[in-house]
């Protein structure tokens, strides 16, 4: 799958944010249609024992989730994604994620950019999601913790890489 422009991003994010309730439920909807497994994974995490989100976390969780689908599928096909491929690809990430050693003082953002922006093609949508994860730290009425932060966004590197394997 080609990179996801910056513009791409801002555009559909700009357009999501827009969205009356109704064409927001259709939109939903279509996302569960065409990729339930991924569905199902980002809507999980308020009801999964071990990672236990605030009401916040999961809507923040789930715009961002629904963005990268709606960005990533606006330059082409993406097959529905499997449990098996879902599961595996997130296995990865969060092995790459835990060589950050927050004891070494390296800041997470460098350690992001030193560790992929020359090779991962889709390093603006990472770009988005770390922005739009630290937005919502900083937002306290949406109430995400600094421990949620960092998952968040490892779950969503998984969602691009599984959407991205799965592009045609």
């Amino acid at each position: 799958m080609k990179t996801i422009s910056y513009e791409i991003i801002e555009q559909v994010s700009l357009d999501l944010a827009e969205l009356k309730e109704f064409d927001a439920q259709k939109m939903v909807h279509s996302f569960g249609e065409l990729q339930p497994v991924l569905m199902e994974y980002l809507a999980s995490f308020g009801t999964d024992e071990e990672v236990n989100f605030t009401e916040g976390e999961n809507e923040v969780l789930f715009f961002i989730g629904v963005t990268l689908w709606r960005a990533m599928s606006s330059q082409g096909a993406i097959r529905s994604v499997t449990e098996e491929a879902l599961v595996d690809i997130e296995e990865k990430v969060f092995d790459e994620l835990e060589l950050y050693d927050a004891e070494s003082g390296e800041d997470f953002d460098e350690f992001i950019e030193k560790t992929y922006s020359e090779k991962y093609d889709q390093y603006p949508l990472l770009e988005y999601v770390l922005d739009s994860v630290f937005d919502a730290l900083d937002d306290e009425e949406l109430g995400v913790s600094e421990d949620s932060a960092g998952l968040m966004i490892g779950y969503l590197k998984t969602c691009i890489d599984v959407l991205s394997a799965h592009g045609e």
